[in-house]
């Protein structure tokens, strides 16, 4: 997922919220079995033959009070990503529709009634890794990542280690390390820090590592506006 700038901060210091509060562990829910099996292979197997069309994962940063993105730096981020084909994008935007609700009373957070997805399939191989940071951006005038979502798939079996997120309190005291399982989809608020802990491929076979597709739930300022 993109570093964008941080607002985390910010947004506790003018909310006066508690330290109690600040230190509790985010809500998260895992989806199991997200895709179908046919859907499951289908992205494997696209995945695995476009093993080219993976560049160098871009962050955004804060460059002397200017946001930049479109950075590639590997001593924050080392990854490949690519985008994904609109057939598999719509299937994500489907699913996610499907257990909105349970999702949104899981980790507390509403759907925006006006939102844009962003989607982006990944590959992280060994040595990859993505060190803390926050989804929270903003880009377009009244645009910005509410609901953060990672989908994880590989091939079987599983022939990598590592690759866990972990997620971190608001004042990053505390923290819960989620396992990538195939198959399944996790959600929190694009608010809390985050990282992909780093990941071994003894192999470093391409088609041994972990793959991802991200997903982001946008809340946009056109109320009729829905992707």
């Amino acid at each position: 997922m993109d570093a964008p700038p941080i607002q985390s901060i910010a947004i506790m210091k003018q909310a006066n919220i508690s330290t109690s509060v600040t230190a509790r562990l985010p809500r998260h829910h895992v989806e199991t079995d997200f895709l179908s099996p046919s859907e499951h292979a289908a992205l494997l197997e696209d995945s695995l033959a476009h093993e080219t069309d993976y560049a160098p994962s871009q962050i955004t940063e804060n460059r002397d009070g200017r946001i930049e993105g479109g950075i590639v730096n590997t001593g924050t981020r080392r990854s490949g990503q690519r985008k994904i084909d609109p057939v598999f994008k719509e299937i994500f935007k489907r699913r996610i529709r499907a257990c909105e609700a349970r999702i949104a009373d899981a980790i507390g957070v509403p759907f925006p009634a006006a939102h844009r997805f962003e989607i982006e399939a990944v590959h992280n191989g060994d040595g990859a890794f993505f060190s803390r940071h926050i989804d929270t951006v903003r880009g377009e005038a009244g645009r910005f990542r509410v609901i953060s979502a990672v989908y994880y798939y590989c091939t079987q079996p599983k022939r990598f280690q590592g690759g866990e997120l972990e997620l971190y309190s608001l004042d990053q005291t505390q923290s819960v390390r989620v396992e990538p399982q195939n198959n399944t989809m996790l959600f929190f608020p694009s608010i809390f820090f985050h990282e992909v802990l780093p990941i071994a491929v003894p192999s470093q076979d391409f088609e041994a590592g972990r793959f991802s597709v991200n997903c982001w739930i946008n809340q946009t300022g056109e109320p009729s506006t829905q992707e």
